[in-house]
């Protein structure tokens, strides 16, 4: 009993409280203590200040502070007790369109299941989760974090909105997408060091993807399942215990960060979480990545960007760096002190597994040496609208979350091949340094590492490095045949120069103790057939005569981009001869001239492609272009990939009832159609755009007909500032709208956007 004991007491996650939160009478009294103890600091400091003629800023300082913290700590709350309630609520709710449909069983299924997810979670806490973030506070200088008690609360998870993709998907696999709210009363207690702190009223928000992969013959039919985000879900929480104390942005965002790069490094793309259903698939279907394609991103520069810096004659500039974000993957440019017009010319690659759904973020900074860095605005492209495109050449794009400011990017789409021969293509000067290719690695296992003695095995942990790009898995604690099962994704400039460096690291001390090492040629790779070595053995130099690992390994030549979306540069000509060449009007006219000169287009909302070259505007100039990108179905000029699919699945059972019902007579679109007029003011470099009408819209032989109103974007960064919105039409089906919008566009830039 007592050896049965001691093995319970260490087993992992053994070391997290499972009590009941009640707190003890004990508890209770020191928390009174406590509080009373603070509150007659305060009062005696006050009086002590005004006794010995302190200046009033004494006073003030504190009170400001405390004020701000406390409004801080409202707000934060009030973001908590919305995101809480629409967890809780039971009211229909659909996020971000009707395209998503509710599913309560889900829920129901969740809410039971909850306590029993506690359990697994603090043994996921204790293997995984805390000797990640032990490590990553050894960065900042913390060192002896412990998970003391993890209490997950009594709310669980909520899926607020669900969509499941039937088309356009492979045949092989489910996908799912999921709007996840997690307003959580948990009560999580750690420790750094000797100071103890609590983590409560966690909160998380985001887009999770479910994948059903591969589809077999076998029961339960499904092999395994795959769960990622595919952006860093919206996370926030509060500080308790002795933290609380020092409860303010500045270790608030330590922690936070802390735990963003945590959750990246499980759940966000290329991170994923997975869970095999049938032993006879192979987990390396799961767990190995399968990149679609890199995307080429090129800052060039930004301009305007607002002035964060005190200088002695007044307001400064700033010292602006640059953060670019896909994923979990994040590259910072270098900082260029003392100016609001930086030009960086920096490159970056990003491996994209999933073309559809994932966004290249844009984050500028001003560095500030005493504090925290300022945030300067942000930016968005959709990785979809650049692997449509091929290759788009200097695209502005506006600064979201500042007054002022935009950055000059060119975004490339090079795609995943088999093709050897894409190696052997010349290349460019400037892409000389670039990747040429992808080398993706699945590590399985390691068989009969050494070890002292076998009272001592080893903690062992593989270390995989190509050029200057390491990565590493999860230790695997006291055993000479680790079993890893881990997938990893490298950037490769030069495939015969650049190989696989191998290492077997024993962290069970504070240094790590390399066991043994391989090496291994990618250029015997690129001679294997498929340029690939199926998972088997390699033998481990350093270690016992059978040491091994066991691996698998493939190239993926990156093809260059197929088209190209290049600047047309504004025409120097005069005014009056541009408006000869375009015949175009500079103005808005009114509505009522029925032979006004308008490139006015009826936009159906169906599935059909491009229109015809017959229904282009015959005029060839750079708002014929726009025109041939706008006049596209609306529902793809949102720059949602999957939206034409979405719409029509949404409408799909309303069509029925139609097609069943008296009233037949809709039109063969199905989804209704929208009555826009577009004028290019070449003066002025301002396009104008008037929404009439809509007609045939779905819903009216619904007991309550739609409100419609209509949404544009500005095409392709689709930046909030580009948002214009009509009013809302109530009980409508044909509603009739006749507002007017307009957006600044150089003549240069026309012909690459879209509305």
């Amino acid at each position: 009993m007592e050896d049965e004991s001691k093995s319970v007491a260490k087993m992992p996650g053994s070391h997290l409280n499972n009590a009941d939160d009640e707190p003890s009478p004990a508890e209770s009294i020191v928390k009174v203590i406590s509080r009373f103890a603070f509150k007659s600091f305060a009062w005696v400091s006050i009086y002590l200040l005004g006794y010995y003629n302190f200046s009033v800023a004494w006073l003030f300082t504190p009170l400001i502070l405390t004020v701000l913290r406390s409004q801080w700590k409202k707000e934060r709350d009030a973001k908590l007790s919305a995101a809480r309630e629409a967890a809780l609520t039971n009211e229909k709710h659909m996020i971000e369109s009707r395209i998503r449909e509710r599913a309560e069983w889900i829920n129901s299924i969740i809410h039971q299941l909850w306590p029993n997810v506690g359990h697994y979670t603090r043994k996921l806490i204790s293997e995984s989760i805390e000797p990640s973030v032990r490590q990553a506070l050894e960065g900042y200088g913390f060192s002896g974090f412990k998970f003391e008690r993890v209490v997950l609360g009594q709310i669980p998870p909520r899926i607020t909105g669900i969509k499941v993709y039937y088309k356009n998907v492979n045949r092989n696999e489910i996908i799912m997408d999921m709007d996840l709210v997690f307003a959580s009363d948990c009560d999580i207690k750690f420790s750094v060091g000797r100071i103890k702190a609590k983590l409560m009223d966690f909160s998380l928000r985001g887009l999770l993807r479910v994948v059903f992969k591969p589809i077999v013959n076998e029961m339960p039919l499904i092999g395994g399942i795959q769960a990622y985000f595919l952006v860093p879900p919206e996370i926030d929480f509060d500080l308790g215990g002795i933290a609380n104390a020092f409860d303010a942005p500045g270790l608030s965002n330590i922690i936070r960060q802390i735990v963003l790069e945590q959750i990246g490094f499980f759940m966000v793309l290329p991170h994923k979480y997975t869970m095999p259903l049938i032993e006879s698939v192979e987990n390396k279907i799961l767990k190995c990545p399968d990149s679609a394609g890199v995307l080429r991103v090129r800052l060039h520069k930004a301009v305007q960007l607002a002035k964060k810096d005190v200088g002695v004659l007044g307001m400064g500039k700033s010292d602006p760096y640059a953060v670019l974000t896909v994923g979990a993957r994040s590259v910072k440019t270098n900082r260029i002190n003392n100016t609001v017009n930086p030009e960086w010319d920096y490159v970056a690659d990003f491996p994209i597994e999933v073309v559809s759904g994932q966004q290249l973020t844009l984050e500028i900074f001003d560095h500030d040496d005493p504090g925290d860095d300022e945030f300067l605005g942000r930016a968005t492209v959709q990785t979809s609208v650049v692997a449509k495109k091929g290759h788009i050449q200097e695209m502005w794009v506006e600064l979201e979350d500042a007054d002022t400011g935009r950055a000059l990017m060119s975004l490339s789409w090079l795609e995943a091949s088999s093709d050897i021969k894409q190696l052997e293509r010349p290349h460019l000067p400037e892409e000389k340094d670039l990747t040429k290719c992808l080398l993706h690695v699945y590590v399985d296992c390691c068989k009969e590492l050494p070890s002292k003695s076998p009272a001592h095995k080893p903690c062992p942990m593989v270390e995989l490095k190509v050029g200057q790009t390491v990565h590493t898995t999860f230790p695997q604690y006291y055993t000479n045949d680790p079993v890893f099962e881990q997938g990893f994704v490298f950037m490769i400039v030069n495939p015969d120069a650049d190989d696989l460096h191998v290492r077997v690291l024993d962290t069970r001390k504070d240094k790590d103790n390399v066991l043994c090492t391989a090496v291994i040629r990618n250029s015997n790779i690129l001679k294997e057939p498929g340029m690939e070595f199926p998972n088997q053995p390699f033998h481990l130099k350093g270690g016992i005569g059978n040491s091994q690992i066991v691996l698998a390994a493939q190239i993926r030549p990156l093809k260059a981009a197929g088209k190209s979306t290049k600047p047309i540069d504004p025409p120097k000509d005069s005014k009056d001869e541009v408006e000869t060449k375009t015949s175009l009007p500079t103005a808005l006219e009114s509505d009522s001239t029925p032979s006004a000169k308008k490139d006015e287009k009826l936009i159906n909302l169906d599935e059909s492609d491009d229109p015809k070259p017959a229904e282009r505007p015959s005029v060839d100039s750079p708002l014929a272009a726009m025109i041939a990108n706008t006049v596209t179905p609306m529902v793809e000029s949102t720059a949602s990939e999957e939206t034409k699919e979405e719409v029509n699945e949404m409408l799909e059972p309303i069509n029925e009832l139609r097609r069943r019902g008296p009233q037949a007579s809709m039109s063969a679109t199905g989804c209704g159609k929208v009555r826009v007029s577009l004028i290019y003011d070449q003066g002025s470099e301002k396009l104008k755009f008037v929404i009439h009408q809509a007609a045939g819209l779905p819903g009216s032989d619904l007991p309550d007909p739609p409100d419609p109103y209509v949404k544009v974007y500005l095409l392709p960064e689709r930046s909030r500032k580009s948002k214009r919105k009509t009013e809302v039409c109530k009980d409508s089906c044909n509603p009739e709208y006749e507002e007017s919008f307009e957006y600044e566009i150089p003549l240069g830039k026309l012909g690459l956007s879209a509305l």
